[in-house]
C-alpha cells in the first residue's frame, strides 16, 4: 500500500535549505512497481559539495516532514525543466539524471 504526497508539500518543506535555490519533487520509478520521493535541488553556488548539501536536505526534510513523505533519493541539476509559463515539468525530471545515490 502507498501512500499520495503532494511535490508541493515536500517543496514547501524543503525551500529556504542553506545552499539550495530551487527545489523540485516527484515520484521516482527504481523498479518493480516500486518508487521513491526524490528531491531535485538547483544548488545556489555550482561548486557546492554535493554529500554536505545532501544532508542539509535530508536534515530539513527530517525536521519537517513525516517518515513516509521525506525524500528517499536527493539529485542536482542545473536548472529545473519549465513550461513557457515558468511552471515546472515534473514529468521531465527524471531524464535529467542529476547524480542521485542510484547514480553513484
Amino acid at each position: 500500500m502507498g501512500y499520495r504526497v503532494s511535490p508541493v508539500e515536500v517543496e514547501d518543506a524543503l525551500a529556504g535549505t542553506p545552499g539550495v535555490g530551487e527545489v523540485a519533487v516527484t515520484a521516482l520509478d527504481v523498479g518493480d512497481g516500486v518508487s521513491v520521493i526524490c528531491a531535485w535541488v538547483v544548488p545556489t553556488e555550482p561548486d557546492v559539495d554535493p554529500v554536505s548539501l545532501r544532508g542539509k536536505v535530508i536534515d530539513r526534510a527530517e525536521e519537517r516532514l513525516a517518515p513516509y513523505k521525506r525524500p528517499r533519493e536527493v539529485r542536482f541539476v542545473g536548472a529545473l525543466p519549465r513550461t513557457a509559463n515558468g511552471k515546472v515539468v515534473r514529468r521531465d525530471l527524471p531524464a535529467l539524471g542529476g547524480g542521485g545515490l542510484a547514480d553513484e
